[in-house]
């Protein structure tokens, strides 16, 4: 059998197909079926193990599924049957928070999400980019975030979940709020400013920075506990917001025709790229095309900004 670091090991070099691999180095098979009310389950008998996953369900929930059957697997405690919209913070038992806990691990290693959150605040924006990159859901992708705060810079970070505009649970290592009141307040402000961050300096002078997560059967927030020098950058997305502002206004047209150039440029052109290099090529691909009314906005350094900005969104 394989031990924890090994496990993790694998799924780190792997990335991000770890679990995939790492099932594959236990010898056991990934069966995919279609069925009702229920995510998955694994099987052993002795030394044999086999995974069955709910076909039906989204493909980062079944990497969700698989890698937590191998958590128990390797871990050595008993598999339950996953109920169908489980997810990696409904636990009732420390087993199956400890396999939750462990899958996590799996699908985005710590390494790998230090190498992607790279500024702070983090926003939807990078969470997006961060789940895109791992192939998981962006409340995967949130909650990594938070299980490394201290890592990648934060003082805490939490989850909230919502069910039908009431609060459900809170999902966090260390983080307390003062009461769920206080949390229902923090998750209306931040459903009102989506897709933006939402601040709210606290009396420490600390700032919670809250980003609202829509979902199918539930709504998620996202809290981030920062230093006020910290919570005041602007995020990727608020700069995007900002520039492009000023460089569309209420032209549509103009937004049209970038947003095609860029769409094919990026798809074809750019594979392979910084965003700064990708975002210089691309004015140098076009530098001749753009019709007068436009080309001035092109030439402003504020145009290769939001390029930047872009390609790196998209990468």
């Amino acid at each position: 059998m394989i031990t924890k670091s090994q496990a993790l090991a694998c799924c780190t070099q792997h990335f991000p197909d770890g679990p995939e691999e790492l099932a594959k180095r236990l010898d056991i098979p990934i069966i995919r079926a279609a069925f009702k009310g229920s995510e998955g389950w694994c099987l052993r008998y002795r030394e044999q193990a086999k995974i069955t996953l709910n076909s039906t369900s989204p493909n980062t929930r079944q990497r969700f599924t698989l890698a937590h059957e191998l958590a128990h697997i390797v871990l050595g405690t008993k598999n339950d049957v996953l109920p169908a919209g489980a997810g990696a913070f409904c636990a009732d038992t420390i087993e199956e928070k400890q396999a939750n806990s462990l899958a996590a691990k799996f699908l985005l290693p710590k390494a790998e999400l230090q190498r992607f959150a790279t500024s702070l605040p983090v926003d939807i924006v990078d969470l997006e980019k961060i789940a895109k990159k791992a192939n998981v859901s962006s409340l995967m992708a949130a909650r990594r975030v938070a299980e490394l705060a201290h890592d990648i810079g934060l003082i805490n970070g939490a989850i909230v979940l919502f069910q039908k505009n009431q609060y459900r649970w809170q999902w966090s290592p260390t983080l307390e709020f003062p009461s769920k009141d206080a949390v229902l307040q923090i998750w209306q402000q931040a459903k009102e400013a989506s897709p933006q961050l939402y601040r709210e300096k606290q009396d420490d002078r600390s700032v919670i920075c809250a980003s609202y997560l829509p979902g199918g059967d539930f709504t998620a927030m996202f809290v981030q506990l920062l230093p006020q020098n910290v919570a005041a950058k602007p995020t990727t997305g608020e700069q995007l917001r900002d520039l492009e502002a000023w460089l569309f206004g209420d032209d549509l047209k103009f937004q049209r025709s970038l947003a095609g150039r860029f769409g094919y440029f990026s798809d074809r052109k750019a594979c392979g790229m910084s965003p700064e290099d990708a975002a210089e090529a691309f004015l140098e691909h076009y530098h001749k095309t753009w019709p007068s009314q436009w080309a001035s906005k092109i030439a402003d350094p504020r145009a290769l900004e939001w390029l930047r900005l872009k390609f790196r969104k998209k990468g």
